[in-house]
């Protein structure tokens, strides 16, 4: 019976190769000379490409760690290494081929330039087919899988946000009020308020002993903050009712404080300035952001219809798109340097820059996206390259390669043990300490300041007061002293007509001895000569009585005022004096008294 059987020539030979064929099937005759069925073959076709007989394949590379490493072996000619180069060493050896790597001439990945349907870096070369494969992580996206072929997608990628590592000393201001957000400060600065006014009005109370201030009030709830007691013996039941309220609540906030800050003083923390795209954008003003030029990510926020990624690109990445770096190095470089905020390839960064403690990576992964090997579309390869790869996965030769290159987990944030405290962790107690020092010597200072302003304005009012008692007291002493001369010039005058009166009355009995005289009887007259002698020998000593008795009356008046008017100036020294006020008190002394020691009147 004849049959024919069907064979196939493999296009992808090297060169020169002799040709070479495959039985893929058999076709035999029917009964009756009908034609036969057709029995091909039932594995995939892929399966059969087990040799290529040394095809020399053109590959296009970038260095992508742990990825793919590249060392550069002559021009633009580079030797690959690393995960996915081992993996591609795996197929060419199952699939007895050779090849040659080179990087693009413009170093990029590949983005859709200005023109349309033009690409740059190596999608673009394999659009223009002077490259057969690209080996590396290339992203699979839907604008390049319509200029190239992706093979089996081989790992899961992801973009995170890298950033330099704030400082401790950008925190070491807020070591101690970190603990609660700024609203819950807002919440406990109103209850300490409430709290003293209610603790102030309870103590208003009939029944309450011991009365409270507001400011003491303040005190007592404040220092129930700070777990302090007081000693106030609280009798009513509004005030115990107030006190047990406000305690409760302290001793809570207490609490919830110590705990946060023991545990943010022993473990070392770091606070994110953001930790997101959309934070990172609204603080755009304050951070630059950039990615590697040419990477898929360029065309996602550059063709995103609309959202945060178009805010991004049009806000933060076109206006200084020529400042976009050309390789990751260069890109951390720049956040070392900055505030600038690097986008790129996770694992990557935890492979080649975790090691580095000023870096961090922010945990949000942005454009998940599978990455795998690319050819040129509608190439034969893909099925083959494919194929290999799945058997490769399914054998397990996936995970022993990545057990090999996966990055190992940093050390920067791991704590190995308790670290003492250092001054930045402090620095905020003993800059309270130093701010309430300085602001109790100003308050001394204007309490002296006020106090000793008060005190002028005392002196001048006592000096004043002086002035206006001196001026009376001066006034009283001449008043005085006038009253003492009216007194003497009443007591001579009362002596001048007591004495003019007994001269008239002896004139007068003079006048009656002479007529006497005159009668004839010269006994007689003789007799009241004689008789009327002795009687001014007994008038005389009486009226030089009466002179001693007035001027003895007049010097007791005189010493009675003197005595007055130094015992009201004495009485006021004493006053003053225990003023404090000595000074004023001894010129007062020697003002009034000047009259009578002989002393300089300095008013």
């Amino acid at each position: 019976m004849p049959c024919c059987r069907i064979s196939t020539v493999s296009p992808h030979q090297a060169p020169g190769a002799p040709q070479r064929t495959q039985l893929v099937g058999r076709w035999d005759e029917g009964r009756g000379g009908s034609p036969g069925a057709l029995e091909g073959p039932h594995e995939d076709v892929a399966s059969r490409r087990t040799n290529l007989t040394g095809l020399h394949v053109r590959c296009l590379s970038l260095e992508s760690q742990p990825s793919i490493f590249t060392e550069k072996v002559g021009n633009r000619t580079v030797k690959i290494s690393g995960w996915m180069a081992d993996l591609w060493e795996e197929i060419r050896v199952l699939s007895n081929f050779t090849y040659t790597c080179r990087t693009p001439l413009d170093g990029e990945w590949g983005a859709p330039k200005a023109r349309a349907g033009e690409w740059s870096g190596m999608v673009g070369e394999l659009d223009q087919r002077t490259s057969d494969v690209i080996v590396a992580p290339l992203d699979h996206t839907q604008a390049r899988s319509r200029v190239v072929d992706y093979c089996m997608g081989i790992q899961m990628s992801g973009y995170h946000l890298v950033l330099r590592r704030p400082d401790n000393n950008e925190s070491a201001w807020t070591s101690f009020t970190r603990e609660f957000q700024w609203q819950v400060w807002l919440v406990v600065g109103f209850t300490l308020l409430v709290s003293s006014f209610v603790f102030y009005a309870t103590g208003k109370s009939p029944f309450e002993g011991e009365t409270v201030s507001l400011g003491d009030a303040f005190l007592l709830v404040f220092g129930s903050l700070c777990a302090q007691s007081t000693s106030l013996q609280l009798s009513s039941s509004s005030s115990r009712i107030a006190f047990v309220t406000i305690y409760l609540n302290t001793m809570l906030l207490y609490a919830f404080y110590t705990c946060f800050i023991i545990s943010h003083l022993a473990v070392t923390a770091y606070s994110h300035p953001f930790n997101t795209l959309q934070e990172l954008y609204e603080k755009r003003d304050e951070y630059d952001f950039g990615f590697v030029k040419g990477i898929s990510v360029e065309g996602s926020f550059k063709l995103a219809p609309d959202g945060l990624y178009k805010d991004v690109w049009r806000d933060m990445v076109e206006p200084k798109y020529g400042s976009l770096v050309r390789s990751d190095d260069e890109g951390i470089r720049r956040v070392l340097a900055g505030r600038y905020v690097h986008l790129m390839y996770g694992k990557k960064f935890q492979f080649k820059y975790a090691h580095d403690c000023d870096l961090m990576i922010l945990p949000m992964k942005y454009m998940t996206i599978a990455t795998t090997f690319a050819v040129q579309k509608g190439s034969p390869l893909r099925r083959i390259f494919t194929y290999h790869l799945m058997r490769l996965r399914d054998t397990g030769i996936f995970q022993r390669h990545w057990r090999r290159w996966r990055p190992r987990p940093s050390s920067c944030d791991a704590q190995k043990s308790l670290q003492a405290f250092t001054l930045n962790n402090l620095m905020t107690a003993f800059l309270a300490l130093i701010v309430l020092a300085i602001a109790a010597f100003l308050t001394l200072a204007f309490e002296r300041l006020t106090s000793r302003c008060r005190g002028l304005v005392r002196d001048v009012d006592l000096v004043a007061t002086v002035e206006t008692n001196t001026s009376w007291t001066r006034l009283h002493n001449q008043l005085s002293r006038m009253t003492l001369d009216v007194f003497k010039v009443q007591t001579t005058f009362t002596t001048t007509f007591i004495r003019k009166a007994r001269e008239e009355k002896g004139k007068k009995k003079k006048g009656e001895e002479k007529g006497d005289v005159e009668t004839g009887k010269r006994g007689a007259r003789i007799w009241n000569v004689e008789e009327s002698g002795r009687k001014r020998k007994m008038i005389a000593p009486e009226i030089e009585e009466e002179r001693v008795v007035a001027k003895k009356t007049e010097e007791k008046e005189e010493d009675v005022i003197e005595e007055m008017i130094e015992g009201n100036e004495r009485d006021e020294v004493a006053e003053l004096e225990e003023a404090g006020l000595r000074k004023i008190a001894t010129i007062k002394l020697n003002s009034g008294m000047s009259d009578k020691f002989n002393l300089p009147d300095i008013y």
